[in-house]
Protein backbone atom coordinates (compact mmCIF):
# COMPACT_ATOMS: atom_id res chain seq x y z
CA UNK A 1 0.00 0.00 0.00
CA UNK A 2 1.25 3.49 -0.58
CA UNK A 3 2.22 5.09 2.60
CA UNK A 4 5.39 7.25 3.88
CA UNK A 5 5.47 9.03 0.40
CA UNK A 6 6.06 6.26 -2.00
CA UNK A 7 4.34 3.31 -4.44
CA UNK A 8 4.10 -0.23 -5.10
CA UNK A 9 4.75 -0.60 -9.03
CA UNK A 10 1.31 -2.63 -9.13
CA UNK A 11 0.04 0.85 -7.74
CA UNK A 12 1.16 3.19 -10.06
CA UNK A 13 -0.17 0.40 -13.11
CA UNK A 14 -3.13 0.86 -11.63
CA UNK A 15 -3.26 4.69 -11.37
CA UNK A 16 -1.89 5.06 -15.11
CA UNK A 17 -1.97 1.86 -16.93
CA UNK A 18 0.29 -0.50 -18.47
CA UNK A 19 2.21 -3.62 -17.36
CA UNK A 20 4.58 -4.78 -14.37
CA UNK A 21 7.74 -6.92 -15.47
CA UNK A 22 9.68 -8.45 -12.29
CA UNK A 23 8.17 -8.06 -8.84
CA UNK A 24 4.82 -5.44 -8.55
CA UNK A 25 5.11 -5.11 -4.93
CA UNK A 26 8.86 -3.03 -5.84
CA UNK A 27 8.69 0.12 -3.68
CA UNK A 28 9.52 3.56 -5.09
CA UNK A 29 9.44 6.94 -3.25
CA UNK A 30 11.24 9.38 -5.61
CA UNK A 31 11.76 9.98 -9.78
CA UNK A 32 15.30 10.49 -10.63
CA UNK A 33 17.51 10.39 -14.24
CA UNK A 34 18.94 7.13 -14.61
CA UNK A 35 22.44 8.60 -13.82
CA UNK A 36 20.98 10.19 -10.56
CA UNK A 37 18.85 7.15 -9.80
CA UNK A 38 19.24 5.12 -6.43
CA UNK A 39 17.68 2.58 -4.17
CA UNK A 40 14.53 3.55 -4.24
CA UNK A 41 14.57 5.89 -6.96
CA UNK A 42 12.10 4.89 -10.40
CA UNK A 43 13.57 6.28 -13.62
CA UNK A 44 12.71 6.01 -17.36
CA UNK A 45 14.36 5.54 -20.86
CA UNK A 46 12.88 7.31 -23.63
CA UNK A 47 15.45 7.58 -26.14
CA UNK A 48 17.83 5.21 -27.38
CA UNK A 49 20.96 6.84 -26.75
CA UNK A 50 20.14 6.50 -22.90
CA UNK A 51 20.20 2.52 -23.69
CA UNK A 52 23.68 2.48 -22.21
CA UNK A 53 23.13 4.41 -18.92
CA UNK A 54 20.00 2.13 -18.27
CA UNK A 55 22.28 -0.34 -17.96
CA UNK A 56 24.48 0.80 -15.36
CA UNK A 57 21.12 2.99 -13.60
CA UNK A 58 20.97 2.10 -9.19
CA UNK A 59 17.26 2.70 -10.06
CA UNK A 60 14.92 0.43 -8.15
CA UNK A 61 12.74 0.10 -11.22
CA UNK A 62 12.59 1.86 -14.61
CA UNK A 63 9.49 2.64 -16.96
CA UNK A 64 10.07 1.32 -20.42
CA UNK A 65 8.69 0.93 -24.02
CA UNK A 66 7.60 -2.54 -25.33
CA UNK A 67 10.98 -2.39 -27.80
CA UNK A 68 13.23 -1.75 -24.64
CA UNK A 69 11.54 -3.97 -22.58
CA UNK A 70 14.41 -6.48 -22.37
CA UNK A 71 17.16 -4.18 -22.08
CA UNK A 72 17.07 -4.34 -18.55
CA UNK A 73 16.59 -7.47 -15.98
CA UNK A 74 14.96 -4.01 -13.54
CA UNK A 75 11.48 -4.38 -12.31
CA UNK A 76 9.43 -2.15 -15.16
CA UNK A 77 6.69 -0.60 -15.91
CA UNK A 78 6.09 -1.33 -19.86
CA UNK A 79 3.79 1.51 -21.12
CA UNK A 80 3.39 2.84 -24.53
CA UNK A 81 4.93 6.44 -23.76
CA UNK A 82 7.67 6.15 -21.25
CA UNK A 83 8.30 9.92 -21.10
CA UNK A 84 4.66 10.92 -20.75
CA UNK A 85 3.93 8.08 -17.89
CA UNK A 86 7.54 9.13 -15.86
CA UNK A 87 5.67 12.83 -15.70
CA UNK A 88 2.37 11.30 -14.60
CA UNK A 89 4.34 9.48 -11.80
CA UNK A 90 6.37 12.58 -10.58
CA UNK A 91 3.27 14.50 -10.30
CA UNK A 92 2.47 11.79 -7.49
CA UNK A 93 5.57 12.51 -6.03
CA UNK A 94 5.72 16.51 -6.63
Amino acid sequence: MQGEGGYRLHELVQRFGGTVRGDPTIFVTRVATLDDAGAGDISFLSRARHRETLRSTAASAVILSKDDASLTDLPAIVCTNPYLYFSQVSGLFH
